[in-house]
């Protein structure tokens, strides 16, 4: 795989609604998604086979897991076990490193 060097903060750009996303880094196990979300923008419970780690850049949010509710703001980071169901929230425009591996 070749290497390559982001600025993740130059990255980061908003839709006037809903969510954008770019995918980073992909392999049979592993992906690396930088994801942006435009304030008062909603996922629904759902869940993932994979293991995950979200890692807010930059915003707020909250974010549903294990029956609570976390705050995200930059530099919280929040790992899930495969098939666990969350949901999340942006309060204001929010943008968030995914990682989800084997």
């Amino acid at each position: 795989m070749a290497e390559k060097f982001y600025h993740l903060q130059d990255m980061i750009q908003y839709a006037a609604a809903g969510i954008t996303s770019k995918v980073l880094a992909r392999s049979r196990t592993f992906s690396l998604t930088l994801m942006s979300m435009a304030a008062g923008t909603e996922l629904e419970e759902h869940s993932t086979p994979r293991a995950g780690v979200v890692e807010t850049l930059k915003g707020a949010g909250a974010f549903w897991l294990g029956g609570e509710w976390i705050n995200m703001k930059p530099g919280v980071m929040i790992h899930m076990a495969p098939d666990a169901p969350h949901a999340l929230k942006a309060e204001s425009p929010m943008s968030f490193l995914l990682t989800l591996y084997e």
